[in-house]
């Protein structure tokens, strides 16, 4: 198994990839390909990418080192001499001091094939590649010969930047190894990347060639290199991040020389995907559930795991007040502050992603609140009479502390309001004669910020007159359901005058009670009714008596309607089980609705279960229904269903059951000889005569398969009385022990 580093790396290539990504010179859409791989995938996807580069000649190089490796004092970077932050101890000048001979270290610079150039047999484009050669001393390069880089553990050999040369283990057994100084090895690693990508249709084969690469190789595409050395270039590659010098010689050799990148400068991140582990994805922070109005709100979000790319972290669903804002990989902080408005549950879904593999964080924010629910203590006065004062003290509470002011968007001109102080004020005036009537009073209690309403209707009546009384006021049925006609009724009468008109009106909203009908007066009840509903809710009415005076009543109520369920069927089965050619066979079934109201019960059935095109209608009581089907021919398939029907039309049915027709077994010749049935045509009645002991049954039923007359256990002969049977015909069935026979039979 590949392993990685995942959990230190994640913080590094965040920071990395930032970095990089701001300063290199990607081209739009050049690794667009790559977007969403992994592992072999994402290694083959930047193969195709960065393959067929231009070829420079092996004699270009020490040119285009003039523009890859040049430090900024103009010498050569030299990433064997190199001491970074400090004076090396000897630089060259490109062209002056290109080798030639050399004894020692500082005598000439040369062309270093990082990848040395025997593991691949020589071979072309392999042999010139800028992203695996770099000038180095030549003296420092012939001691580093083909070896492996590497970790040294004994010390065979030191340069005079550093760098070493000498024996190792880590591959398992004892190894020549070079190790470059610590800040180049995340070059050298990102150059081997390179070239396992580069030449994936390639590096399989070079495990073969007789070289140092064998213990670092394990001949295959993918992933080329063997396991210890995959985390040592893994190790190195996090350790010494990418530099700016890696990023600008990046993009010379891309734009003046090979057209090609190297991918793992521009994203680090790549390296871990291809060659890393990966670990399930999860959110390390726990979810602040609370919120208060008016507080700041702040939940850092972190999470961890995945393929190694920066993990993201987004709100699939927040509300408005709440914004995420992102802190680095796997970082984030949701913020923000409530209003009044959001008391109460906000749901939140976070996501975290690799860019492969997401996960999801669900939770519910409370939002609580100091201020209290504006709201109205006070009950309105809702009747006014002629020339007499009017007067509603009104009183309002909460709020967020500030002083509640009351207000009144609608009343008419004879009232006045007056405030009396924080949440009160009078409502007052004196109605004349032009305002009997109604009068629409509509108040606003607010701190200035929450507010509450309250409306309400004064029903101002004449002076010295009665209005009319309305009562016993009734909704049928009690507990209606959607499809139900609904009547409303009441006793009205008036004890100074008569009754001129009630009106009903009736809406789904008690501010719009524009449906408008007039009760009808039978036996000293008015009554009207509500169309049946379609969906369920709550209906709200009024009932308006108006006097001869033309004083009127109210009477404001509401009803909820539910929805109508539809009918229950159960327990379906048939009698007998297995019905012969000569059985009419029952059809038994219970059937119950959850309102009461249980209308017509039909029985279907066919001979196939696509076409039950007959219909029988069920009868019975209790609950339990039904019918029967005719008698079948021999082996014939039967399907029957049952469907049932409530007083709304709502209709359920049952599933298809069904059964196959036996041969009927016919009692023995002998015997059926000895049964005598007359007379048939019959009348009143209908003689059997048997003259045997043993016993027998006796069936009569209609063509519907309706069973009209049954006796069991009958011994000898038989007398049936037939006066309350209906004209027509019948089926007369005889059985015992061996058999049955049956007979048509007509009544006149």
């Amino acid at each position: 198994m590949i392993s990685g580093f995942r959990r230190a790396f994640t913080l590094g290539l965040l920071i990395l990839t930032l970095s990089v990504n701001v300063l290199a010179q990607i081209p739009n859409g050049y690794y667009d390909n790559a977007h969403g791989k992994s592992g072999a995938e994402l290694k083959t996807a930047l193969y195709n990418i960065i393959k067929n580069h231009t070829v420079i000649s092996y004699n270009g190089l020490w040119t285009a080192f003039q523009y890859t490796d040049k430090k900024s004092n103009g010498k050569v970077w030299d990433m064997y001499s190199d001491k970074p932050g400090q004076t090396p101890p000897y630089e060259y000048t490109f062209v002056t001091n290109q080798c030639g001979n050399y004894n020692s270290e500082g005598d000439c610079y040369n062309r270093e094939h990082s990848f040395p150039k025997s593991w691949f047999n020589d071979a072309s484009p392999m042999y010139s590649d800028l992203f695996h050669l770099y000038p180095t001393d030549g003296y420092v390069n012939n001691r580093r010969s083909n070896y492996i880089f590497g970790e040294v553990t004994t010390v065979s050999w030191t340069s005079l930047n550093g760098s070493k040369l000498g024996s190792s283990s880590a591959s398992g057994t004892s190894l020549t190894v070079f190790e470059p100084i610590d800040e180049y090895k995340g070059d050298f690693a990102r150059t081997y990347f390179y070239m396992a990508t580069r030449y994936e249709n390639l590096i399989a084969s070079w495990a073969s060639y007789n070289t140092e690469a064998k213990a670092i190789l394990d001949g295959t595409t993918y992933p080329a290199y063997k396991q210890w050395y995959i985390t040592l270039l893994l190790k190195w590659h996090q350790q010494d991040p990418v530099s700016q010098k890696e990023i600008d010689r990046n993009n010379v050799i891309y734009t003046s020389y090979q057209h090609n990148r190297n991918p793992f400068i521009d994203h680090p991140e790549y390296a871990q995907l291809i060659w890393g582990s990966s670990t399930p994805i999860t959110f390390t922070s726990t979810p602040v559930t609370s919120a208060t109005v008016g507080a700041t709100y702040s939940y850092n979000v972190t999470a961890t795991g995945g393929n190694g790319a920066p993990l993201t972290i987004s709100a699939t669903q927040k509300p408005a007040w709440l914004a995420l804002t992102a802190t680095g990989n796997g970082t984030a902080i949701l913020s923000g502050t409530p209003g009044q408005e959001n008391v109460g549950s906000n749901q939140i879904t976070l996501k975290a992603t690799d860019g492969v593999n997401e996960t999801e964080q669900s939770y519910t924010i409370t939002v609580s609140s100091t201020v209290a629910t504006v709201q109205f203590t006070s009950t309105p006065i809702t009747t006014a009479v002629e020339n007499q004062l009017y007067t509603y003290n009104v009183i309002a509470t909460g709020g967020n502390g500030t002083p509640l002011t009351i207000s009144a968007t609608q009343k008419p001109a004879w009232l006045a309001l007056t405030a009396t102080g924080n949440g009160t004020a009078t409502l007052s005036g004196t109605p004349v004669h032009s305002n009997v009537g109604n009068s629409q009073v509509v108040l606003v209690a607010t701190d200035g910020t929450n507010q509450e309403t309250q409306s309400f209707t004064i029903n101002v009546s004449a002076a010295g007159n009665s209005k009319p009384s309305i009562t016993n006021v009734t909704i049928s049925p009690a507990s209606p359901v959607t499809r139900q006609t609904i009547a409303i009724s009441a006793n009205i009468t008036d004890s100074d005058g008569s009754v001129e008109k009630v009106l009903l009106g009736w809406g789904v909203t008690a501010g719009n009670l524009n449906n408008t009908y007039e009760m009808q007066l039978e036996n000293s009840v008015y009554s009207a009714p509500i169309p049946s509903q379609s969906t369920p809710g709550t209906i709200y009415f009024q009932l308006a008596a108006i006097d001869n005076l033309k004083d009127t009543a109210y009477y404001y109520g509401s009803f909820t309607v539910n929805l109508n369920q539809v009918p229950t069927i159960s327990s379906i089965s048939h009698t007998p089980t297995n019905p012969t050619s000569a059985d009419a066979v029952t059809v038994t079934a219970n059937v119950s609705d959850p309102e009461g109201r249980i209308g017509n019960i039909f029985l279907l059935w066919g001979i196939t279960e696509s076409s039950l095109n007959n219909q029988l209608q069920m009868s019975g009581t209790s609950g339990v229904y039904t019918s029967a089907i005719p008698a079948n021919p021999s082996q014939t398939s039967v399907y029957y269903r049952v469907k049932a029907f409530d007083a709304e039309g709502q209709q359920a049915i049952s599933s298809i059951s069904s059964y196959i027709v036996n041969p009927a077994t016919d009692i023995p010749t002998e015997t059926s000889k000895q049964f005598l049935v007359f007379p048939n045509p019959f009348n009143a009645f209908v003689q059997v005569e048997f003259p045997s002991s043993e016993n027998y049954s006796v069936t009569f039923t209609n063509l519907i398969g309706q069973v009209v007359y049954s006796k069991t256990n009958v011994t000898g002969n038989l007398r049936i009385d037939c006066t309350d049977f209906q004209s027509g015909i019948y089926i007369l069935t005889l059985k015992n022990d061996t058999g049955k026979v049956t007979q048509k039979m007509i009544k006149r």
